[in-house]
């Protein structure tokens, strides 16, 4: 069973896949595509009128940039930072 995430089958089709966040208020969406792109939709407070969203075709490479940016705040930081 995944942790965060649901595929929608009935706004899915053979070449991508909608899967909502399995939190209450569904804070996140992912339009997920054949090629390797992710239309990445983020929303605050549980309203769809209010989100931010974000196209990435290199999955990989985004995680990794975000993961050299949490190591340099830590190391700016201190291990609190990850609270």
């Amino acid at each position: 069973m995944n942790k965060y995430w649901q595929i929608q089958p009935e706004d899915s089709k053979s070449h991508y896949f909608l899967a909502k966040s399995l939190d209450v208020e569904n804070t996140y969406q992912a339009y997920v595509k054949w090629d390797g792109c992710v239309q990445l939709t983020r929303y605050f407070n549980g309203n769809q009128n209010d989100e931010d969203s974000i196209h990435i075709c290199d999955l990989d490479d985004f995680i990794s940039r975000l993961q050299e940016i949490r190591d340099l705040a830590v190391q700016k930081f201190g291990n609190n930072w990850l609270i």
